[in-house]
């Protein structure tokens, strides 16, 4: 009972494929009052439940996974592939390679983003270098692999295989400014890459 009146309990429209428990009325008022216990949300005068200042921040955070990958430059570095970006945990470096010495590869990242990706979440990628920022954006896909030990790929096709972290992007390595990229040729260098997917 909530605010003096019982709300009626409804059926869901359709079955679940296997048993669940049953809600009802008295179970959601439980939950709002260990909710309201933890600080999370307040019964207001107008009788409904309002989030909380943390109430409000859990909420922000929640859908949202985040990666982060550190690499450094190299004076090879040129930038000129129109269809993908790479980043290398070694020193090898082609026209796709934007960073070098990177602290993970594609098999590295977390279980938690992993799976993020393979939900086919859409990503924004932030680059930063010598204070300077380039933004990106791609998708995941169920068909990735997530296996190579030494790269990160970045790919404008739906082109697939152990190093493909995303698909589709908006960015080659030949998109970016020419400016950013001379900062990624100093070997002193060191450049972030944030992933966020929600």
């Amino acid at each position: 009972m909530m605010n003096g009146k019982t709300k009626q309990y409804q059926e869901p429209p359709q079955e679940p494929s296997h048993p669940t428990p049953r809600i009802t009325p008295e179970m959601i008022e439980r939950t709002f009052v260990v909710l309201e216990n933890k600080g999370i949300i307040y019964y207001s005068e107008g009788g409904v439940y309002v989030p909380t200042a943390k109430g409000w921040q859990l909420l922000m955070k929640t859908g949202v996974v985040r990666e982060e990958i550190n690499a450094y430059g190299n004076l090879k570095i040129s930038a000129t592939n129109k269809l993908s970006m790479k980043v290398t945990k070694g020193s090898d470096v082609d026209d796709a390679t934007i960073g070098v010495m990177a602290n993970k590869s594609s098999a590295d990242l977390s279980a938690e983003f992993k799976h993020a990706l393979k939900e086919g979440k859409d990503f924004t990628v932030i680059i930063e270098v010598e204070g300077e920022r380039m933004d990106l954006s791609g998708y995941g896909s169920p068909a990735l692999k997530l296996n190579d030990i030494n790269y990160i790929t970045l790919n404008k096709t739906d082109f697939i295989d152990g190093k493909t972290v995303l698909i589709m992007s908006d960015k080659a390595a030949g998109d970016l400014v020419r400016e950013f990229v001379e900062k990624l040729k100093n070997p002193n260098s060191k450049i972030k890459f944030i992933f966020e997917g929600k």
